[in-house]
């Protein structure tokens, strides 16, 4: 039976804002990296080289084309805009994105039913190149390769692979909780965080979409760690929290929401119907939902099939 068409999803981007003065977005600061210029890529690999270990892929053509067709363009929008970027989806049960560097960006299942609009989404992706063109990974994994390997040079595309394969077979908190304590009290990462949302709010102010988008889903969406420390420490929550505060390496939602509501005054007025037409988000939203349908039936006849099994042998 020859395999199922699927067609893609008709995408139109929003019409940029050519004109945009963006005198306040935030600038590069160059901090020690020992993955610069074609080393930025060598990690890159190594990172993606690991998807083996990782939960299976969404290979689903309309979706991916989808994804990768509103990243491409906004890409023209961030600070390297001559890069070629690549989404990945991931099939994992937590919403959660990260980069690499190198242009490839990875999103999970989970976030993709998560966020509500196209300009959410697009949201997320576009922390995620702010990530990527500060250069925040190659800089983490210096600090990392050092404080866990020992190593402070990469000199070959086989040696990059072979320290991280290094790295991440020696990186365990609970065993050594020291680099992980490091770079949570460094404060590093948070700043990081930071730059990379006020990178998003540009990219997407620039690109024609509504540049509150980001802020929006963090208003909208509940932070995952208050509500573990809610449901998990009851009346203790509050001083552990104020104390995840100050070492965390993740900033909580409504800081990170205020930050960007902050960052609006800083640029023109804002239309209402600043937004992207929800015509293509919505195709991709039913599809997702008609994979989710397709995967439950499948893993309903494994239970069955287990079951009857099961009742077989006893």
């Amino acid at each position: 039976m020859p395999p199922q068409f699927i067609p893609d999803i008709p995408w139109q981007p929003p019409t940029p804002r050519l004109d945009a003065k963006t005198p306040f977005a935030p600038k590069f600061l160059a901090g020690h990296n020992i993955f610069t210029g074609e080393k930025e890529y060598w990690l890159a690999d190594a990172v993606g080289g690991t998807s083996r270990a990782w939960p299976r892929r969404l290979e689903d053509s309309s979706i991916c084309n989808y994804l990768n067709q509103l990243t491409r363009n906004l890409g023209l929008y961030s600070h390297e805009p001559a890069k070629q970027y690549e989404v990945v989806v991931v099939d994992a049960p937590y919403a959660n994105a990260f980069t690499a560097g190198g242009g490839h960006i990875y999103i999970t299942r989970q976030l993709l039913r998560q966020v509500n609009t196209e300009d959410e989404l697009v949201g997320v992706i576009a922390h995620e190149m702010g990530h990527d063109n500060f250069h925040h990974a190659g800089r983490t994994m210096t600090r990392q390769f050092f404080w866990v390997i020992g190593v402070d040079k990469v000199n070959s595309y086989e040696e990059t692979k072979r320290d991280f394969a290094k790295f991440v077979s020696a990186y365990n908190p609970e065993h050594n909780p020291w680099p992980a304590l490091g770079e949570a009290i460094s404060g590093i990462g948070r700043a990081d965080e930071l730059s990379a949302d006020k990178a998003a709010f540009y990219f997407l102010y620039k690109a024609g979409y509504s540049p509150l988008a980001l802020a929006n889903f963090f208003h909208r969406v509940p932070d995952p760690t208050i509500q573990f420390l809610k449901s998990e420490l009851g009346a203790a929550w509050p001083v552990f929290w104020t104390i995840s505060l100050v070492f965390d390496s993740h900033p909580p939602n409504r800081v990170r929401a205020a930050a960007l509501d902050w960052e609006a005054n800083f640029i023109g007025p804002i239309s209402e119907g600043s937004h992207a037409d929800a015509t293509a988000f919505d195709a991709m939203k039913n599809r997702l939902k008609f994979l989710d349908a397709q995967d439950a039936e499948k893993a309903r006849k494994v239970r069955e099939a287990a079951d009857a099994k099961r009742k077989g042998q006893q």
